[in-house]
């Protein structure tokens, strides 16, 4: 079944449910897809960049699509550019947005990521612009973050800022990394979701970059977490308890879908207030922005992709739990949920590691991650011990599917990185917190200078590569 095109009217939910099913590949054409949040920041003097200032970010973007690419134009301004089938574009606050491409190996990813970082700071540098991949904004209060210009731009401001007190610090001083995965069909994918939703709060604390906030030590090993456990939570009608139903598939993530909360609607490239109407409201003609309008396709994938979930459906299967973070982070990440997820040994791995988890024990251990780290438990096992079994069962699987790069090592180099972290008991945060608690002269530069986003040195293309 093919997938509907975008302009197609959706006539009622099970073409909903249909765009899922439509959505699954076979084994072989599986891809993975990275995506990465970076905060700009001045390289001279670590306050953020604006939009419309000198060398800011409108400069910046502009310079981009001048050498490597074409623009992303919104309300005329310029908010990104397309990199080949990559695209990086501007987030409310002034965030920038890599999303990969659709690729079939980590090697290609790590080769397409390198490319894009090595492009954006040739042209950024001189700016005096450099990008930090952190979970949350280690020093900057909400008065200083300038937000990007546009109708969109200010329609999810509003939204999320009605939605509950903590949504402007998910839209704006948080940043996330995103892992995109296929599934072959509906009982591939809640396998899939259900071993993704458990792990979620293990793979948070083991990528939990930054304590920081406000210039000033968190509770928290990530703020960004603890910020976005806060929204998701508030939610009346929450997913995760969905996963733990015999009947969770296609037609129950649909219904949960639906129900949740539009931030906008866009018409022939106008932005429209929806805030506070769902899209089961849309699917009735009932929006009192668009009265007796009703939604295509495209507005289906919008919705999908503006919903905030750890683990969901875009349609692909959605991972974005964990913190950004510099880019060897980003691909140790998507290493670690493919090794799990496209491996069938280490996928039964999981499931038998998390079968007698209850929704009880999930819920407490996902409260618990962004404050205690590697320390929060769940039926007694240390989220640093899962961390390492999980990343053990991970690199296992890579090496199973043992492809190699130009007939050298293989898909496991990239979150091999992890270990250091899980053999020594303490996270990229928690190592940061040590340092400050420690040392009183401690400079907040180091966190923006060690999450620089840099090309990996050893990203390497994927020509050549053996498929053993």
């Amino acid at each position: 079944m093919p997938t509907p095109p975008p302009d197609q009217p959706i006539e009622d939910n099970r073409a909903l449910t249909a765009f899922f099913a439509a959505s699954a590949v076979d084994k072989q054409h599986r891809l993975i897809a990275t995506t990465g949040e970076a905060f700009p920041y001045r390289l001279s003097t670590y306050a953020p960049v604006g939009y419309h200032e000198s060398k800011g970010l409108r400069d910046f973007l502009a310079a981009l699509c001048e050498h490597e690419g074409s623009p992303v134009i919104e309300d005329n301004f310029i908010v990104g550019a397309q990199l080949g089938n990559a695209v990086l574009t501007l987030q409310s606050g002034g965030r920038i947005r890599i999303a990969g491409s659709p690729l079939p190996n980590l090697h290609d990813t790590a080769q397409e990521l390198g490319t894009i970082l090595t492009e954006i700071n040739r042209l950024a540098t001189p700016l005096d612009i450099g990008f930090a991949g952190i979970g949350f904004h280690p020093t900057a209060g909400l008065a200083e973050i300038a937000d990007v210009p546009g109708a969109r731009f200010r329609l999810m401001r509003d939204a999320m800022s009605r939605r509950h007190s903590r949504g402007l610090d998910i839209l704006q001083r948080s940043c996330s990394a995103q892992i995109s995965l296929n599934y072959t069909d509906e009982a591939d994918m809640v396998r899939k979701f259900r071993i993704a939703s458990m792990l979620q709060p293990v793979a948070a604390a083991l990528f939990a970059v930054s304590p920081f906030a406000e210039s000033d030590l968190s509770p928290f090993q990530s703020p960004r977490m603890q910020a976005r456990l806060q929204v998701e939570d508030a939610d009346k009608n929450p997913l995760l308890p969905l996963i733990f139903e015999e009947g969770f598939g296609f037609e129950r993530y649909t219904e949960w879908a639906i129900d949740q909360p539009l931030l906008y609607v866009e018409r022939a490239g106008q932005f429209y207030d929806a805030a506070g109407q769902s899209f089961r409201d849309f699917m009735a003609g009932k929006l009192s922005c668009l009265p007796g309008q009703r939604p295509f396709f495209a507005d289906w994938q919008r919705h999908l992709e503006n919903l905030v979930a750890e683990t969901g459906l875009t349609p692909n299967l959605t991972l974005s739990g964990a913190d950004a973070g510099p880019a060897e982070m980003t691909e140790a990440l998507a290493g670690y949920w493919t090794g799990i997820l496209y491996d069938e040994r280490a996928t039964n791995d999981a499931l038998e590691l998390i079968k007698d988890w209850s929704y009880g024990d999930l819920a407490q251990f996902r409260v618990d991650a962004p404050r205690l780290g590697f320390n929060a438990e769940i039926r007694g096992y240390k989220a640093s011990d899962l961390a390492h079994t999980t990343l053990t069962f991970a690199i296992q699987g890579l090496r199973r599917r043992a492809i190699r790069l130009n007939g050298g090592p293989d898909e496991s180099r990239y979150p091999q990185v992890m270990f250091d972290y899980t053999e020594g008991y303490q996270t990229r945060s928690s190592q940061f917190r040590m340092e400050s608690e420690r040392f009183g002269k401690f400079s907040l530069h180091k966190v923006f200078d060690i999450c620089r986003l840099l090309p990996p040195s050893e990203a390497g293309g994927a020509e050549g590569i053996d498929f053993a």
